[in-house]
């Protein structure tokens, strides 16, 4: 029982940290100003990708969601 408690608190403390995480992005989403464009802001991805020090981990995620915003459209 006491591995179930330890895995249910450490789930918790992983839900909260997403959630927090969740709402910082939100804060900066509501920094962008509204007339930014798509095209500046990929250029911007791009250039923080090239400083990034996980650059495969960076271009997987944005592969991933490049398909899912696609599969939407279909």
């Amino acid at each position: 029982m006491t591995d179930d408690t330890e895995i249910r608190r450490r789930l918790a403390e992983l839900e909260a940290a997403s959630d927090q995480r969740r709402r910082d992005m939100r804060a900066v989403l509501d920094d962008i100003p509204a007339a930014l464009s798509r095209r500046r802001l990929v250029s911007a991805a791009i250039a923080d990708l090239k400083t990034a020090p996980n650059k495969v981990d960076g271009i997987r995620r944005g592969v991933r969601k490049l398909g899912r915003i696609l599969a939407r459209r279909s």
